[in-house]
């Protein structure tokens, strides 16, 4: 390079350098592309996200007022609970009296039963040419 002049030797160098920046000005440029379209996906990525966000918040709310409800009905629930314990409660000494009445319905049922029995067979023997059979007729009339 001694050979040649300082003005080339400058043009030279101009030329490299201005090489040297168009070669990082084009390395520049793509790496402003890759962050323009890295930006664009993040951004989707954020509209996603916020929209995701936005569909649990709603039904962050929707399962809120069905929480509420369904709080609202236990209560109710229980306090109906707590009324027919309060009404069984009052009907207990009357169910204990209807279960004494009903065994002593059931066993006067029995006994009814048994006479029923004893008349037919009585009928089947043919009590109505017995003597006697018109007095007892009589006396139910008569009752």
């Amino acid at each position: 390079m001694e050979n040649i002049p300082i003005e080339q030797m400058d043009e030279c160098r101009l030329r490299a350098e201005l090489s040297s920046a168009l070669t990082a000005n084009s390395i520049l440029n793509k790496k402003v592309e890759d962050l323009k379209a890295e930006k664009q996906t993040l951004q989707k990525t954020r509209e996603r996200e916020k929209y995701t966000l936005r569909q649990k918040q709603k039904n962050a709310q929707r399962l809120d007022i069905q929480i509420k409800n369904l709080r609202e009905r236990q209560l109710d629930l229980l306090e109906e609970n707590r009324r027919l314990r309060k009404a069984n409660l009052s009907f207990a000494p009357n169910q204990i009296k209807l279960r004494a009445d009903n065994k002593k319905l059931e066993e006067e049922n029995v006994k009814l039963e048994e006479k029923v029995q004893f008349l037919d067979a009585l009928e089947a023997a043919g009590v109505d040419n017995w003597e006697g059979y018109d007095a007892a007729v009589e006396i139910l009339r008569k009752e």
